[in-house]
């Protein structure tokens, strides 16, 4: 169980590095706008993670950790959805709103869920290793995405990117209705 956990942070990590890494080229296609424009969008996306960490709780309360997994996902899928589609510097907003939203859930979960998994023996182990698999996710995130923007372009990329966190979500969402 802990092993999917690892896995789950590790694509979390490495599909929420793609906003610092490909946002400020994204804005730079569909506006032209300062770097301190695309540093305030990334610190937008960065708040709302926070944000949506903060709140983590509340969602507990309501879904399992591997609904809030889809939930997460679903929603950083849809962010980069609209990232994929964003037409002038205004419109990278919502998808980044949505995007660190989905994010922002991301580590919270998996913490708790480790944590309530191991015994305090274990625990230092156990959440070693998960910062180990998130710090390897933002290592591994421009290497696995830029030679999907060479092949397409950054909007393709996140449109690609997308597709496949809405359909893995939904699949995980469907496969875990129950709520505990």
């Amino acid at each position: 169980m802990a092993w999917i956990v690892y896995l789950l942070s590790f694509l979390g990590m490495t599909t929420f590095y793609v906003i610092p890494v490909h946002v400020p080229f994204l804005i730079q296609e569909v506006a032209q706008v300062g770097n301190a424009a695309a540093g305030a969008a990334l610190a937008f996306s960065t708040l709302i993670a926070g944000i949506a960490a903060f709140n983590y709780p509340r969602l507990k309360q309501r879904f399992t950790h591997y609904q809030i997994y889809g939930i997460s996902f679903l929603l950083t899928g849809s962010g980069f959805l609209i990232l994929s589609q964003a037409v002038n510097y205004f419109t990278v907003f919502p998808g980044l709103f949505i995007a660190g939203a989905g994010a922002g859930l991301i580590m919270p979960n998996s913490n708790l869920c480790l944590v309530t998994l191991s015994t305090p023996e274990s625990r230092g182990k156990i959440l070693g290793l998960l910062t180990t698999f998130i710090f390897l996710g933002q290592f591994a995130s421009p290497i696995l995405t830029e030679p999907m923007v060479s092949f397409t372009s950054i909007g393709g990329a996140f449109l690609y990117i997308s597709l496949a966190l809405i359909a893995g979500a939904t699949i995980s969402l469907i496969r875990n209705r129950r709520s505990v």
